[in-house]
Parts: C-alpha cells; sequence; structure tokens
C-alpha cells in the first residue's frame, strides 16, 4: 500500500513503520498486536511465504507472500508483472515504490477524496479543515461502522471519539496504542479495548459520576438518550436525529425506524393516516374531512373484534347510518366489551352541520328509540334526509363491540285484530262455498248412479201375464206363479205371485184394482223334510 491512511481501510491488514520517522513502511497482514510475519527468519515457516533481507547485515528482514524467485511486491517496477497491480513510485527520484492494486488511472486506496471512485465507498473527512481523510466503505448516509461504541465488535478496530463529551465517535482500524490513521483520529481520542464512559450519543453530557444529564436533547429519551422521545422516530444513536411523527393528527406514536403511523382510529390506513381503509368497507365523509366511517346497514347487528395485534394501538371508531324507511321509527342499540365511551350525532339534509345528541355517554349497554315524528327518515334524489354518527372512543384492546340500527314496524292491536276477523271470515266464507259445491257433486253423483241402476233395469227381459178374475168367486187349489226369476247355479229362485188385496168388508176394491205382486225366495228341487220338533227317536238298546 502508497500510504497508512490506504493500509488500514484493509480490516485484516496494519502498517508497519520503517523507523526512520519519515512515515514510510509497510502495509502487512496482521492483528491489533503484532503483524502475522515473523520477526525472524528461524520463526518463517509459511509454505507461500519467503524472507527479505533488509541488507543491512544484522539479519533483519520481512516475511513476505512470494515464490521461489521474488516476492508478490516486487521490489522494482521491472518486476512487476501482475495484471490487476500497479506501480507506486515514492517520489524520491531512486526508482524505489510499491505494487499496488489499482486501475490503469489510480489505486483503489485513494489518497485524496477527488481520488475516490468506488460505488461502495466514502470520504471520511478528518475534521481540521485541511480536506484529509480516509477513503472507507459505506452507503448514502454513514459508513458501515458501528454507530456507537457499544456496537464495536471488530478485532481490528477501536473508537474514536470526537471529544465533546457526548459519546459520539467513529469506529475505526488501529491497534491497542493508536489507529492506523493517527491524523483522523488523534490518540488521546483512541479507545480499543473499552468504551468511553460518557455515552449519551451527543445528545447530552455527562456529569461527575459518568451519567447523562437530563432531560435530552433533540427530542430524545433514555439514560443514554438511545430513543426517540413519543411521537418521534429516526435513529438517535451516535448523534443521529430524531423526527416528528406525522400522522395527521391521526395518531400518537409512529414506527421508530421507519415513521410508518400507528392509527389510533379504526378503518385509517397509508403512512400518515391520510387515507380510509375502503377495502373494509370504511369510507371518508364529504363534510369532516379526515375522518372515516363504517356504514351500518339497517336490521343487521354488527360484531367488530378489536383483538388482533395490529389492533393494539386504536382507541377509536366511528360508525355511520342513515335510516331508510320513512314511516318508521329507528332503533339504536350498542353494547362494549370493555370501557369505552361514545358521542352520537345526527345531520340532516337541510344542516350539513353535525348536531349532538348524547355526549361522553357510556357504551357498555346502550338503547334508544328515534321516533319518526321528530326526525325526517328516508331517500328523497338518492339523498339521505337524516344521518346517525356514532363516535366509539377512549378504549383500550382488546374489547369487541356490538352495534345496530333496526327499523322494525310497531305492532298495532286493532289493526291485528281487523285483519285476523277479516281473513277468519273469508275463510269462513271459502269453506262455505265449498260445502255447497261438495253437496252439489255428491247429488251429481247420487243422480247419476241412479240412471246408470235404471237403465240396467230396463235393460232386463220381460214378459206380459194375462190374469182373468172372477167377481165373488173364491180361488181354490194352489196360485200359480206369475214369474219364476232363478237364481245363479239354479237351485234357488224368486218366485213371484198376484195376491188381492183384502177389502175390509167395504166391497169395494182398493186403488189399483187391489192386486199386488208378492215375491218370494224359494228353493228348486226335493229336499228331505225336517222331522217335527215333538218327535221322539227310538233309543237302541
Amino acid at each position: 500500500m502508497l500510504s497508512c491512511g490506504a493500509c488500514r481501510s484493509e480490516p485484516a491488514c496494519g502498517w508497519c513503520d520503517d523507523g526512520a520517522g519519515g512515515g514510510r513502511g509497510l502495509c502487512l497482514p496482521g492483528g491489533a498486536r503484532r503483524p502475522h510475519a515473523p520477526r525472524v527468519c528461524a520463526q518463517h515457516s509459511e509454505p507461500a511465504c519467503g524472507w527479505c533481507d533488509d541488507g543491512a547485515g544484522g539479519g533483519r528482514g520481512l516475511c513476505l507472500p512470494g515464490g521461489a524467485r521474488r516476492p508478490h511486491a516486487p521490489r522494482v517496477c521491472a518486476q512487476h508483472s501482475e495484471p490487476a497491480c500497479g506501480w507506486c513510485d515514492d517520489g524520491a527520484g531512486g526508482g524505489r515504490g510499491l505494487c499496488l492494486p489499482g486501475g490503469a488511472r489510480r489505486p483503489h486506496a485513494p489518497r485524496v477524496c477527488a481520488q475516490h471512485s468506488e460505488p461502495a465507498c466514502g470520504w471520511c473527512d478528518d475534521g481540521a479543515g485541511g480536506g484529509r481523510g480516509l477513503c472507507l466503505p459505506g452507503g448514502a448516509r454513514r459508513p458501515h461502522a458501528p454507530r456507537v461504541c457499544a456496537q464495536h465488535s471488530e478485532p481490528a478496530c477501536g473508537w474514536c471519539d470526537d471529544g465533546a463529551g457526548g459519546g459520539r465517535g467513529l469506529c475505526l482500524p488501529g491497534g491497542a496504542r493508536r489507529p492506523h490513521a493517527p491524523r483522523v483520529c488523534a490518540q488521546h481520542r483512541w479507545h480499543f479495548t473499552a468504551c468511553p464512559l460518557c455515552q449519551c450519543n451527543g445528545h447530552s453530557v455527562c456529569d461527575s459520576e459518568a451519567r447523562c444529564m437530563q432531560p435530552c436533547a433533540a427530542r430524545t429519551v433514555g439514560d443514554h438518550c438511545d430513543v426517540c422521545a413519543p411521537g418521534h422516530w429516526g435513529n438517535p444513536l451516535n448523534g443521529g436525529q430524531c423526527q416528528p411523527c406525522e400522522c395527521n393528527a391521526q395518531a400518537v406514536a409512529c414506527a421508530p425506524d421507519s415513521g410508518r403511523c400507528y392509527c389510533s382510529t379504526k378503518g385509517l390506513a397509508g403512512d400518515r393516516c391520510d387515507k380510509c381503509d375502503n377495502t373494509n368497507h370504511y369510507h371518508a365523509d364529504i363534510y369532516n374531512k379526515g375522518a372515516c366511517y363504517y356504514d351500518l346497514a339497517v336490521d343487521y347487528q354488527f360484531t367488530f373484534n378489536l383483538s388482533k395485534k395490529e389492533d393494539r394501538h386504536l382507541s377509536a371508531i366511528n360508525f355511520r347510518n342513515a335510516p331508510v324507511k320513512p314511516d318508521v321509527d329507528a332503533d339504536f342499540s350498542i353494547t362494549c366489551s370493555a370501557h369505552a365511551r361514545m358521542n352520537l350525532t345526527v345531520r340532516t339534509r337541510s344542516d350539513p352541520a353535525e348536531r349532538m345528541l348524547f355526549s361522553d355517554v357510556n357504551c357498555t349497554s346502550f338503547r334508544f328509540k328515534f321516533p319518526k315524528s321528530e326526525h325526517a327518515f328516508g331517500v328523497e334524489d338518492n339523498v339521505t334526509l337524516t344521518t346517525f354518527f356514532v363516535y366509539v372512543y377512549d378504549f383500550r384492546p382488546p374489547l369487541w363491540i356490538q352495534i345496530s340500527f333496526s327499523q322494525y314496524p310497531k305492532l298495532n292491536l286493532q289493526q291485528f285484530f281487523i285483519t285476523f276477523s277479516s281473513c277468519f271470515l273469508l275463510l269462513l266464507l271459502v269453506a262455505a262455498a265449498l260445502w255447497k259445491i261438495k253437496q252439489k257433486y255428491d247429488m251429481y253423483r247420487r243422480r247419476q248412479r241412479l240412471f246408470v241402476e235404471m237403465e240396467q233395469m230396463a235393460s232386463r227381459p220381460f214378459s206380459q201375464v194375462c190374469v182373468e178374475l172372477e167377481r165373488g168367486g173364491a180361488g181354490s187349489g194352489v196360485p200359480a206363479p206369475v214369474a219364476l226369476e232363478p237364481c245363479r247355479g239354479g237351485r234357488a229362485a224368486v218366485l213371484s205371485l198376484l195376491v188381492r188385496l183384502p177389502t175390509g168388508g167395504t166391497g169395494r176394491a182398493p186403488p189399483l184394482g187391489g192386486l199386488a205382486v208378492a215375491s218370494a225366495l224359494v228353493t228348486l228341487g226335493h229336499h228331505a223334510p225336517h222331522p217335527p220338533a215333538n218327535t221322539k227317536r227310538p233309543r237302541h238298546h
């Protein structure tokens, strides 16, 4: 390496001064106390290294990486053959110098800030005003070195205090006695094995007992002024700044690393709590800017469970409802599982300003009826006539909230009985009509059956019988039948006879000539007569 400053940027290397007092030396691999190379040639045992004698004849020299012919870092420019290295002349005119890694224009470790071109490095000014400093790895805001001394864990680095007494400083490569770049950090401000007693991150100074004096400055708090005050975010370590949370007055805290606001009202979204969570049905109001409301449907009961991890910062939630039935009262009810307060306001179409109805009410259990006679419910020209706003606040999760607006019609007893009586009479009339229809149908069926029977009777065979009657004569003998109708099987028949009706001693015949047809069921054929009832059967001995 060309200089000690360039060498100290290497985390595993150290600068070996030549002892002449001119600041010349060599960059060698090593640790905080000594280089890895042995002090004498007898201690040399690395297979990829060789001993370079200093030529003074005293046996002094240096163990350097190299091969059988020459070291990897040639002593003269003619020996230089590495494609990724270049020769850095010492400027004395004697041809002496050093082979350093670099490009065509300059080495990789620039001496001045103007030569710095590494995209992953930055220039660290020494603060003396002369433009001197060091090229260190880092990003756009700070070097990769730790922010505070307590975070320092590199074995080849130490802490350089800025000398202001507030604990600010910088982690730099160095050893136990001094840093590799003494011009960047004075030796009396160098701490290698321990940190400074005062650790206030530059936001305060310490008292005689090395305690940070309170209160801390720059919006910081804590025993070491290492935490941003409530309502602020940032990294206050080692002089870092804390910025106020920009949350549009909708949050009291934000993420300490990113500044993302923890919205205190349910339904707000965005890093600055400047949007409404439309995905979950929270919408803004055209008159009340900055507030988001959950639209409650009529005749439904909603339950909001605020027990999730992301709900721990909530302390308020807003609801909105517009009754749509113009002739029905509106019933409102709300129940909270934990302590919470509630405000209820109303807005009408004629007056856009909200009017307070209930203020600072305990919402553990609350019910109220809004009569239709006092409020104009409904919708006209797509504009709601009355809108209720419910603000629940001053609660701490976890809790759940049940809320509802309902418009159920009230039961009218007179109308109920009139309707019931009308329906009952209508049912009676329908039953009577159905009964009359059934009677007509049954009569029709009987008539049809009678017609069928008469047709069947008329279709039976018939004949005529002539009977001669003698006046005043008395019949003698067995009367002859006028008809004999055999039954099925031929063993029985219906026998019909003509019978003269009695006159009763009047000498006149009864109506219809005094004759009648008498029918009887008789058996056909010969049958054994039945023995008399009093006949005794002989006994056999």
